[in-house]
């Protein structure tokens, strides 16, 4: 598209929108959303899209997804996105949980705005009716009392990850500590304090030294 009729695009839009597109994005990204903004099907019925889950997959395809097309809800019974990879340095308090985490909904915010029915609901799915296009989410409250939303979608992504794996080794569930979510990476690290605190107590009291070890 020739700059002339760019200009002319612009006033389609309007000033402040391009104005905006211009100075947050570059020219690549300004010719495409001027030449999407002025197409006959701008203005057609946005698409009702429902992610389930707010882990890598959820997020990867939230980056992807053209704001002017769809009204996204995502259910998850997690605010937040964090950094998987980061867990073993918050448990030993290299890093600090606030900051391996990002919430849900900075990440939809680029899809709220007038007229637009983006939301984030933090609740559990728990049934999906493909015939009727529904999902049945649940939350449940601080006091343990719950309540049921019926969602409806046009599409639906289900994006909710997967359960640890113990392999079948016996014991490994009853004994040991997951590293999976940010509680089980802040469980390990009270249980490394609390430990080296005892050790603490240990050596204070002249306790043996087999026993300090231990």
């Amino acid at each position: 598209m020739s700059s002339r009729k760019l200009v002319a695009a612009a006033g389609v839009v309007g000033v402040s929108t391009a104005f905006s597109i211009t100075a947050n994005d570059g020219w690549p990204e300004v010719q495409y959303d001027l030449q999407k903004r002025c197409s006959p099907g701008f203005a057609k019925k946005r698409r009702k899209l429902v992610v389930l889950g707010s882990g890598w997959g959820a997020l990867s395809l939230l980056q992807r997804l053209d704001p002017d097309q769809v009204d996204v809800t995502v259910v998850s019974p997690r605010s937040f996105f964090f950094y998987t990879p980061l867990l073993a340095g918050c448990s030993t308090g290299t890093v600090a949980s606030t900051s391996i985490t990002e919430s849900m909904r900075w990440h939809l915010s680029r899809f709220t705005g007038p007229q637009r029915g983006t939301v984030f609901l933090q609740a559990h799915a728990e049934a999906v009716d493909l015939d009727k296009k529904q999902v049945q989410a649940q939350s449940v409250g601080p006091d343990g009392t719950t309540t049921t939303t019926t969602l409806d979608f046009d599409q639906l992504v289900i994006a909710v990850g997967a359960s640890v794996n113990t392999f079948g080794i016996p014991g490994v569930q009853e004994r040991a500590t997951m590293m999976k979510e940010v509680e089980d990476s802040l469980s390990v690290q009270r249980q490394i304090l609390e430990k080296l605190e005892f050790a603490n107590s240990l050596l204070t009291s002249n306790a043996l030294a087999s026993e300090v070890d231990r």
